[in-house]
């Protein structure tokens, strides 16, 4: 039962003022996004004080603070410039519910040359969102000036175009540690669906529909410092001549990879696999380089 209903006009969504809560260590201060001039703003505006009501995702995340939520309310949010998420902690949760990641709700690369949004913190949640990319830029990137630890990125579609790189750029210059991908759709990525070259980076059960000459997911391992990544239980599939399901580009020199259970069809490399340990034509590894034939395929 839910007591003390009568939370005053205009209070917010202060955890400091929820009945049973105590302060801002139970509940997490929400900042809301909603499309101005919508019956939806209108109907919010009664209940939400200004600065916790937003008609851009950029304003929320300026006011945003460590651990908060932001919530993205239905509509296409074309924001001109780059989201950079540099609060801890901090969760966007998007509209679209978890198995209808193509729905109403989207970020979008404008005419402006910029990645949608750039990771720039540790412990970052991104869910619920929709990706428009149509130029040469990334969906989600994880390589600014300093490693990220521990981001999770789940029930979100990425939409691409002929130019669009990549969808979750997950390592690079910098480390992204303990990366997790997945419940996502991925759709015509020139480059990669899903690139990653960060320790214990995770890539599961995603969908991923791969355009010529692209690759689903390319796994790009540091030399040494950055092993124990995993591929598991993805659908993969081809729309191309040259096209790639699963990429390994390098041998990491110590910890493991682990590439299984993934269904790739129709690409011109990796078509209908299920490998364990392998990349399905250069090497085969778990602790140590082994070579080896491929465990499990399906023609």
């Amino acid at each position: 039962m839910i007591k003390n209903r009568n939370i005053a006009k205009n209070a917010g969504i202060n955890p400091s003022k929820i009945a049973g809560g105590m302060g801002s260590y139970s509940v997490r201060e929400i900042r809301r996004v909603v499309k101005a001039n919508t019956a939806l703003s209108q109907y919010l505006e009664t209940f939400i004080e200004a600065d916790h009501l937003f008609g851009t995702v950029t304003l929320a995340l300026a006011r945003a603070t460590n651990y908060s939520v932001v919530y993205v309310e239905d509509g296409i949010y074309d924001e001109g410039a780059e989201l950079a998420i540099t609060q801890a902690g901090l969760k966007l949760i998007g509209a679209n519910t978890s198995g209808i990641e193509w729905g109403p709700c989207s970020l979008k690369q404008s005419s402006a040359n910029h990645h949608v949004i750039s990771i720039q913190a540790n412990g970052i949640e991104v869910a619920g969102l929709g990706f428009i990319v149509n130029g040469a830029y990334r969906g989600i990137e994880l390589d600014h000036t300093a490693a990220v630890y521990k981001t999770h990125i789940h029930d979100c579609h990425f939409g691409g175009s002929a130019t669009a790189t990549y969808g979750v750029y997950a390592g690079g210059t910098f480390d992204a540690v303990d990366t997790v991908i997945e419940d996502c759709e991925f759709l015509s990525w020139a480059t990669a669906g899903i690139y990653m070259n960060a320790t214990r980076s995770k890539a599961r059960n995603n969908l991923i529909y791969v355009p010529d000459s692209g690759i689903g997911i390319e796994y790009v391992p540091n030399a040494g410092d950055r092993p124990y990544g995993a591929i598991h239980d993805n659908n993969i599939v081809g729309t191309g001549t040259t096209d790639t399901g699963i990429q390994l580009d390098g041998n990491p020199t110590a910890g493991t990879v682990s590439i299984s259970d993934n269904n790739v069809s129709g690409c011109a490399t990796l078509i209908t696999t299920r490998a364990l340990f392998s990349d399905y034509g250069t090497t085969n590894y778990g602790g140590s380089d082994a070579g080896g034939a491929i465990i499990d395929t399906d023609t």
